[in-house]
């Protein structure tokens, strides 16, 4: 009973075997011939300019297409770790295999966190600067050139501080609070 079900699944799987082999026999063979070789990096920037050409044809429902959307926002603020999973463990598997020194594993690895101190650092500055409250932020609505609201921080206000529910959520004065702190306009 059992060699008669596995019969077909071993004949799948050879198949399925054969048609890999020769897909990658083929894709190699047309990496590897000179015309490519000659023009990959004309490929190449072929394919950075005219690559976002394809948004014409992404759907508005895919997650990648919208900044809003949820999904995106966690993959963006996990993308970096990610990529230091996996680039650290290619480094770790290929110096230790090739080497076989610890020495130069540790080098390779002190690079990658070197690069996500310095990311840390720069997003920590950023949100810093963007946060701090006083003159330099302080600019007139007169001025003012954008159409969405701006975050318009004095002397003596935070960002947390400045920012209050009001009515329209556009920052202008509301009728049913009478607090000074209400009613700034943010």
């Amino acid at each position: 009973m059992t060699k008669d079900v596995l019969l077909p699944v071993r004949f799948v799987v050879k198949v399925l075997s054969a048609v890999l082999d020769s897909v990658t026999d083929v894709l190699a063979r047309v990496l590897g011939s000179s015309l490519v070789h000659c023009h990959f990096h004309l490929l190449l920037s072929g394919m950075v300019l005219f690559g976002p050409l394809l948004s014409l044809w992404v759907s508005k429902y895919n997650i990648f297409a919208n900044s809003n959307h949820y999904l995106y926002r966690k993959f963006l603020r996990s993308a970096w770790g990610w990529t230091c999973i996996m680039t650290g463990s290619f480094i770790l598997v290929l110096s230790l295999s090739c080497q076989r020194s610890l020495s130069l594993c540790l080098r390779h690895l002190s690079r990658v966190l070197l690069a996500g101190l310095l990311l840390w650092a720069s997003d920590a500055s950023s949100r810093f600067w963007r946060t701090l409250p006083g003159p330099a932020t302080n600019s007139s609505p007169k001025k003012a050139t954008f159409t969405s609201n701006q975050l318009l921080l004095h002397e003596d206000q935070t960002k947390a501080s400045c920012i209050v529910p009001t009515c329209s959520g556009e920052g202008t004065k509301c009728p049913r609070t009478s607090s000074s702190s209400a009613s700034a306009v943010c």
